[in-house]
């Protein structure tokens, strides 16, 4: 017994030393075979190293027949059966190769696993698992094990079926064990630390899971989700110090998330956004899980932001994974790439990691529209082999005190238009929790290339590098309107990651006259300390007008459903309400107009409109209302033909009369 959670089979094998270990995890079960001495090579026996394939065979004598969904994974040394098996409750992932004394490091990155391709076979009635592996894949660790103390031999010795050519599997005989009527033994053993692992996993989990946007999600070990998984905008999952704890994405990932309507995945620790979690510090210090999402087939994932994990994003095997608007901040690494796959990042922010992207042999990596900001080193790779040279590819990005572009002569870049500094003084400006808007006449704008896909042109045409204009804890006497003020970039692009367009940002600030915010306006709301209790208050009578249209709607957002929170700015708890008013008679009412308007914010994050001292009128028309709440303590609110998504509320709260009316909605 191994912990309280292991059980471990030593020198199960007789040629040569190896164990069997069962480890059982809250996501499920796993079966690895150790082998601490080398098993007689091929050759020994008139084969090649080069094309023979090391086998495990585990025969199970009682078990569910499973939905067998064929599959196959493509490797340097050529194709393996890897097919997929459904015993109902639980599903048998894909298995690994790797050295046991990597064991800590890979449960934080899969870029030294090497891939195992397995088959459910029925062989002279008997339900046998087939793992597989080629032996050029595990040469060098094979290498560094010992030679078996006692040779294998040739002759075969009394019912055997070793060191047999045959044109089929051979399997030994069914051994029953000895009836006994003493309890089985077990021993306390210490955890080996050097060979080399040969694993599956029966892992439980999930199938067709949604995280929805009105939930915060603790996720405290790995968790592996089947079929289609969904993340919402709004999102929150937070992650514990565990390094196993991570997402496994089995199958399809859909990303409903969108501008203004972004996920977070982050520590459990932080309480800057989402539900705190029960023992909560709300002082993130370190790394946090294992990796936020493990992505095994082609999927893309789109505005989603990652903070203080020690990996960000995980591909597996062979796979391509796409990449768009994604902010990583503080992680120990954004991107962990294994042997031969590819990873396609677009217009993506990662400040303060430890390396961009760490990975094994030939992976490849297509940047365009990158901000690089404060970090160690650009890539790492774990492996030397000469001839597997991995690769970047990087266009109109900007790297600024990126110590080391690579610490492995095997990595090669090729850049167009992309510029990397050694400091980053005088290229960014920080406004609120945002960090890398460009300043003011940067020669970073309009020094792009166009040679970018058509779908890229017209994202960054919808986005800036500029930053809001800010009004806290102040009074607002004018102007009357204010339109779009932050430069959408529809020109020659800027360099760097661009963020969704905030055009004003309000804290705490108390507005004396009426206003209007023209159509295609983007509108963000903070709290800069917890005393403060919204982010507009209206005096008596004001009238404060969304006028949106429906080719140009405006936007009302909480400021984190944009900027990447990278310092403590506008990070204090929710408080009321992001727009109040002041007087409690209905005469004397501050009136709100909304027309085709979306809001959004993070999780259940705050109310729309509510104050304690005041009540509010309203009429929100063709509007959208993403996460958040729409409450009011009481007022005169009438809501037509809008959409109301995940709203933690809707409702009069208080007792003080008023009404509410809802026409030709939607409520989800």
């Amino acid at each position: 017994i191994v912990g309280d959670n292991q059980i471990v089979y030593p020198s199960t094998f007789t040629d040569f030393t190896a164990d069997v270990r069962y480890t059982y995890r809250l996501r499920g079960f796993e079966q690895d075979v150790i082998l601490h001495e080398r098993p007689p090579l091929p050759e020994k026996f008139g084969l090649s190293s080069a094309t023979t394939r090391l086998q495990v065979l585990t025969e199970f004598l009682s078990a569910p027949e499973p939905i067998v969904k064929t599959a196959e994974l493509k490797t340097k040394y050529g194709t393996l059966n890897d097919n997929r098996l459904d015993f109902g409750a639980m599903r048998m992932g894909r298995g690994s190769a790797f050295r046991l004394g990597d064991e800590s490091a890979a449960e934080v990155t899969s870029a030294r696993k090497v891939p195992v391709g397995k088959q459910w076979l029925w062989l002279d009635g008997r339900q046998i698992l087939v793992e597989e592996v080629a032996v050029p894949a595990i040469a060098a660790d094979l290498d560094e094990l010992p030679t078996p103390k006692k040779q294998a031999r040739l002759k075969p010795t009394k019912d055997s079926v070793r060191y047999l050519v045959s044109n089929k599997r051979l399997l030994p005989t069914v051994k029953s064990a000895k009836r006994t009527k003493q309890p089985m033994r077990t021993a306390k053993l210490g955890t080996p630390q050097a060979g080399l692992v040969l694993d599956y996993q029966i892992l439980s989990g999930a199938t067709d899971f949604t995280f929805q946007s009105d939930t915060t999600y603790y996720c405290t070990n790995g968790v592996v989700l089947y079929g289609t998984t969904t993340i919402e905008g709004g999102t929150v999952v937070k992650f514990s110090t565990n390094t196993a704890a991570k997402i496994y994405i089995d199958e399809v990932l859909n990303c409903d998330t969108a501008p203004y309507r972004v996920a977070v995945f982050t520590a459990k620790d932080d309480n800057t956004v989402g539900e705190n979690i029960s023992g909560s510090t709300g002082n993130p210090s370190g790394y946090y899980g294992g990796a936020g999402l493990y992505l095994w087939p082609q999927n893309h994932v789109k505005y989603l932001r990652v903070s203080r994990l020690r990996a960000g994003f995980e591909n597996g095997e062979g796979d391509t994974s796409t990449f768009s608007d994604v902010q990583l901040v503080k992680c120990q690494r954004a991107f962990v790439g294994t042997e031969d796959s590819v990873i396609q990042i677009a217009n993506s922010l990662i400040t303060e990691v430890e390396n961009v992207v760490y990975g094994a042999l030939r992976w490849n990596v297509v940047g365009n529209h990158l901000t690089v900001d404060r970090c160690d080193t650009f890539a790492t790779s774990v492996d030397t082999e000469p001839g597997s040279a991995s690769s970047f590819y990087l266009t109109n990005s900007l790297l600024t005190s990126v110590t080391n572009w690579t610490d492995n002569a095997y990595v090669a870049f090729t850049t167009n238009t992309t510029i990397w500094l050694s400091n980053n003084s005088g290229i960014y400006q920080t406004v609120g929790a945002a960090t890398h808007y460009l300043t003011t006449n940067s020669p970073y704008r309009n020094a792009g290339t166009t040679n970018l896909s058509p779908d890229l042109i017209a994202s960054l045409g919808k986005k800036t590098t500029y930053p809001p204009l800010v009004y806290v804890d102040e009074t607002y006497e004018g102007p009357a309107t204010l339109g779009p003020q932050a430069q959408r970039d529809t020109d020659v692009p800027d360099l760097g990651y661009h963020y969704n367009p905030l055009d004003y940002a309000f804290g705490a600030t108390t507005v004396t006259n009426d206003l209007t915010f023209s159509a295609g306006t983007a509108v963000a709301w903070f709290r800069t300390d917890a005393n403060q209790d919204c982010g507009i208050y209206l005096n008596d009578r004001q009238r404060l007008v969304f006028d949106g249209t429906v080719e140009s709607p405006c936007y009302f957002v909480r400021n984190n459903t944009v900027q990447e929170q990278a310092n403590s700015l506008w990070t204090a708890p929710p408080g009321p309400g992001a727009i109040e008013g002041s007087s409690m008679t209905a005469e004397d009412n501050a009136e709100i107009v909304m027309r085709f308007t979306k809001c959004s914010a993070v999780n259940i994050d705050q109310n729309y409109f509510q104050g304690y001292f005041g009540s509010i009128k309203a009429s929100l028309i063709n509007s959208e209302f993403s996460a958040g709440a729409l409450s009011w303590w009481f007022g005169s609110v009438g809501i037509t033909n809008c959409f109301l998504d995940r709203q933690g509320r809707v409702g009069i709260e208080a007792g003080w009369g008023g009404y509410l009316a809802l026409h030709n909605c939607t409520m989800r």
